[in-house]
C-alpha cells in the first residue's frame, strides 16, 4: 500500500503541461501510417496510463481484458496471466498468430462474437443490463455472452481488469467483483457521457481513482483513461 500512495503521488489527476511535452515526440512518432497499437505491442489509452501500467505490474499478476490487441502483447510480456475476450472474429485471428508467433503461451485469447438481439435496438446503452454497443454496426446485437465470459471465474481473482472493449458498461457490472483487495479496474475512453454511470459506482471508499487525461499514440486528440485501485470491500 506504501508503493500505491507513491504512484498516486506521482501520476497527478491534475494536467502537466510538462508531461505532455514529454511526449509529444512519442505521439509523433505515433502518427507514421505503419505505426500501430499491435506493431508496438502496447495498450492503446492515454500516455501516462501506459506508464502507469508499466510501473504497477508483476510477474504474479492474472489480468482479464476485454478487447484485444497491443494491450493483450503488453500485458503477456509483463504478467503471469492474460485472458482476452475479443469480439470481431477478423482481428481475433491476427491478434491470435501475432501470440503464437511471438510464444505468448500464458495468453488466452477468446472469440465470443455478438448475437441477435430480441431487445430494442434503441436501448439504453449506459445500462449496465443492456449488453449493448454504442457502435452503430452493432444495432440490435447482444455482447451479454462476451461480457458474461469472466462470470466463469471466481470473486475477487484478477489483480486487473480492463474494459477497453464493448458494452462497458455490461462490462463493469460483471467485472468489478473479480478485482482482488489491492487490484485494479481500468476504463478507457472515461471521458464518454454514457460510461458516467461506472465512476458514480465506483465513487466510494472501497476504490481510489486516477484519472489520465491528455495524449495517446495513434490519435490527434486527447482523451482520458480511468485507473480504480481496489482499497476495501
Amino acid at each position: 500500500m506504501i508503493e500505491s500512495k507513491k504512484l498516486r503521488k506521482e501520476y497527478s489527476q491534475n494536467f502537466n503541461i510538462l508531461e505532455l511535452i514529454k511526449y509529444f515526440f512519442p505521439w509523433w512518432i505515433s502518427q507514421n501510417g505503419e505505426k500501430s497499437a499491435l506493431s508496438d505491442k502496447r495498450p492503446w489509452i492515454v500516455f501516462t496510463a501506459i506508464k502507469y501500467l508499466d510501473a504497477i505490474l508483476t510477474k504474479d499478476m492474472m489480468v482479464f481484458e476485454y478487447g484485444s490487441g497491443g494491450s493483450t502483447l503488453f500485458f503477456a510480456e509483463r504478467v503471469k496471466t492474460v485472458i482476452s475476450v475479443e469480439h470481431d472474429k477478423s482481428w481475433w485471428k491476427v491478434v491470435s498468430d501475432k501470440v503464437n508467433v511471438l510464444g505468448h503461451g500464458n495468453s488466452h485469447l477468446w472469440l465470443i462474437e455478438p448475437t441477435i438481439s430480441d431487445k430494442s435496438q434503441y436501448e439504453n446503452i449506459a445500462d449496465i443490463d443492456s449488453y449493448k454497443s454504442e457502435d452503430k454496426n452493432y444495432r440490435g446485437q447482444s455482447f451479454e455472452k462476451y461480457v458474461k465470459k469472466i462470470d466463469e471465474y471466481p470473486d475477487e481473482y484478477f489483480d486487473l481488469v480492463m474494459v477497453d472493449g464493448r458494452a462497458r458498461p455490461s462490462c463493469f457490472k460483471h467485472a468489478v467483483s473479480k478485482v482482488r483487495l489491492g487490484g485494479y479496474f481500468v476504463l478507457d475512453n472515461a471521458e464518454r457521457e454514457y460510461y458516467f454511470n461506472i465512476h458514480e459506482n465506483l465513487n466510494n471508499t472501497n476504490w481510489e481513482k486516477i484519472d489520465f487525461y491528455g495524449p495517446g499514440p495513434y490519435c490527434s486528440y486527447f482523451w482520458r483513461t480511468s485507473i480504480w485501485l481496489k482499497v476495501g470491500n
